[in-house]
C-alpha cells in the first residue's frame, strides 16, 4: 500500500510539472501508470487533482488569462458534459472509446500539420461542448481546445487552457456526484496527495518562462494526440 501511494505520489509530480509547463497532459501524464499502482485513484481522485494542478497554473497566470474564451468554452462545457453522460448511457463503450480516439488523432495530426480553425463564437462554442462532453467519455478534454487555441504570450495559453481544464473538471465532478457515480472518499485521497501535485507544480514554473507560446500550444496539441492515441492502444488491444 505504502509503495504504490509513492508511486502514485512521483506519477502526480512529474505529471503536475507537465501541465504547468504546456498548459495540458496532466490526465494523459498521470492515468496510465495510476491505473496499474493505484487504481482507486482514477477517475475521481484524479479530476480533484486536476483542479489543484490547473487552479495552481490559473493562479500564476492571473493577469495573462483570456477570460472571454475561457469563459464561453466552460458555459458549452455543460451541455457537453451532459451529452457525453447520456451517450455512455446508450452506445458501447468500446465503439464509443474508438471514435472517440481515432477522432482526437485525426485532428490532433491535422493540427501538429498546420491546421488553423479560425476562433469563432461558433467554433468556441463547439470546442468547449466537445471537451465536456470527451472529459467525461474519455477523461480528455484537451483535444479540441488546444486544436483552436492560439496566443502570443505563452502564459496566456498556459493559464486560459488550465482555467478551461479546470472548469470542466468541476463540471464533471458536480455530475458525478449528482448522479451518484462519484467515489465517496475521492476527495480525501487527493487531499493526501495535493502536495505531489503542489511541488511538481512548483519545481516546473521556473522553466515556463524558457517556453515561447508556440512551443507550448504544440506541446499541448502533440500531448492530445498522444491521449487520443493511448486511448485508441488501450481499446483496441
Amino acid at each position: 500500500m505504502h509503495a504504490s501511494l509513492a508511486i502514485a505520489a512521483l506519477v502526480l509530480f512529474v505529471a503536475a510539472a507537465v501541465q504547468t509547463l504546456t498548459g495540458a497532459g496532466f490526465g494523459l501524464t498521470a492515468a496510465p501508470p495510476l491505473l496499474l499502482a493505484a487504481p482507486a485513484l482514477v477517475p475521481d481522485t484524479l479530476l480533484w487533482l486536476t483542479v489543484v494542478v490547473t487552479g495552481c497554473s490559473v493562479w500564476a497566470d492571473r493577469s495573462a488569462l483570456d477570460w472571454g474564451f475561457a469563459r464561453r468554452c466552460a458555459l458549452a462545457a455543460v451541455p457537453g458534459t451532459a451529452a457525453g453522460y447520456a451517450a455512455t448511457a446508450v452506445l458501447p463503450n468500446s465503439a464509443l472509446a474508438v471514435g472517440i480516439a481515432v477522432t482526437v488523432v485525426a485532428a490532433g495530426c491535422a493540427g501538429l500539420a498546420g491546421l488553423r480553425v479560425p476562433v469563432t463564437a461558433t467554433s468556441t462554442g463547439v470546442a468547449g461542448f466537445t471537451a465536456g462532453a470527451l472529459n467525461w467519455v474519455a477523461a480528455m478534454p484537451g483535444p479540441p481546445v488546444t486544436l483552436i487555441y492560439r496566443a502570443r504570450d505563452a502564459a496566456t495559453v498556459r493559464g486560459t487552457l488550465s482555467l478551461i481544464f479546470l472548469a470542466v473538471s468541476a463540471v464533471t465532478l458536480a455530475v458525478r456526484y449528482g448522479s451518484g457515480q462519484a467515489d465517496a472518499f475521492a476527495a480525501l485521497r487527493s487531499a493526501g496527495l495535493a502536495g505531489a501535485v503542489v511541488l511538481g507544480a512548483i519545481a516546473a514554473r521556473p522553466l515556463c518562462a524558457r517556453m515561447s507560446s508556440a512551443v507550448v500550444s504544440r506541446a499541448a496539441l502533440a500531448l492530445s494526440t498522444a491521449a487520443g492515441l493511448a486511448l485508441l492502444v488501450r481499446t483496441l488491444v
